[in-house]
């Protein structure tokens, strides 16, 4: 591997790394958020209370998504390339096509042999028993090139299949209608953050644009989360199992870690104002998808030339 190389893989690292940084800060706040709003409603309400603390019992929600990047991780580092010269790669493959010849004749019973036959073995040179050693150090590299191909393409369709999922929920993602006026509304409804009415719908409100601020702006003003009324919590099971507009089309995605882990109304819903984090996601995962191709190819074009020498000798 080139310097020119070694500086770009840094480089990439590097902007994993301050991405991953940024993302676990953002998670450290939602839980903050998270628990100061369990906090505030659950000061004088026992049944709250209880839920509270079953909540924060369960597991990091992160915890699934943190696991498939170490194993993402843990599977690049296995099919990157070995540091060993071309030499030392080729008495590898050597030390082990003689290792499996001793194994298999160890496991096959000696056949008997007339006489000629065992003097003809004798007459042989010696040139003539060797000769089959590369042969067979060429077939143990053409199998274990053949179990490298198969890994290597698992691991590519499958990184392929999870950036054309990406590529299709940001084609179809759901942006906010941020307006003054909304066509149609009841001249009687205000909005639950800025207070006019009969202009806007909560959703469009065009004064408090960003979830995380609506909600803050929500608890503060004593509603409820999840209908955005004054139900102090008490809103019907029907009201909470509706589910958020925005957040349906990303279960079951790449995206879903982004779904906040408590059910709330769409107005205060977060996903619509990450859309350009996710467009950085599906990046790191089409620069990976490029990095995998490159060690994949650096590592057949490797194994061409050991099997190339291996038939000169």
């Amino acid at each position: 591997m080139g310097t020119a190389e070694k500086l770009q893989l840094l480089n990439q690292h590097l902007l994993t790394g301050s991405f991953t940084k940024e993302r676990f800060l953002r998670l450290d706040t939602r839980y903050v958020l998270t628990d100061r709003i369990y906090g505030s409603n659950a000061q004088n309400d026992h049944e709250l209370a209880s839920r509270r603390e079953e909540w924060l019992r369960v597991g990091d929600v992160q915890m699934p998504m943190l696991t498939n990047k170490i194993e993402g991780a843990t599977r690049v580092d296995k099919l990157q390339p070995s540091h060993e010269t071309s030499g030392q790669h080729f008495d590898r493959l050597l030390r082990e096509s003689s290792g499996d010849q001793i194994d298999q004749t160890e496991e096959r019973p000696e056949k008997p042999c007339s006489k000629a036959c065992s003097t003809r073995k004798r007459v042989l040179p010696e040139s003539e028993n060797t000769a089959d050693q590369p042969c067979s150090s060429e077939t143990s590299a053409k199998k274990s090139k053949s179990s490298t191909d198969q890994r290597a393409a698992e691991e590519l369709e499958t990184i392929r299949g999870e950036i054309r999922m990406m590529k299709s929920v940001l084609d179809k993602y759901q942006r906010r209608l941020i307006v003054e006026c909304s066509k149609g509304i009841d001249p009687r409804i205000d909005c639950s953050f800025c207070g006019v009415v009969g202009a806007h719908f909560s959703d469009s409100c065009p004064h408090v644009v960003k979830g995380n601020q609506r909600l803050q702006v929500a608890i503060s003003c004593g509603r409820c989360y999840k209908c955005m009324k004054f139900c102090s919590g008490t809103c019907s099971k029907k009201e909470r199992e509706k589910g958020c507009f925005y957040c349906k089309p990303l279960r079951g995605t790449p995206f879903e870690d982004v779904i906040p882990p408590y059910v709330h109304h769409r107005a205060v819903c977060p996903a619509p104002d990450l859309r350009e984090e996710l467009q950085l996601r599906l990046v790191e995962k089409v620069e990976e998808l490029t990095e995998l191709k490159r060690v994949h190819f650096f590592s057949r074009r490797d194994l061409r030339n050991d099997l190339a020498g291996s038939r000169q000798l």
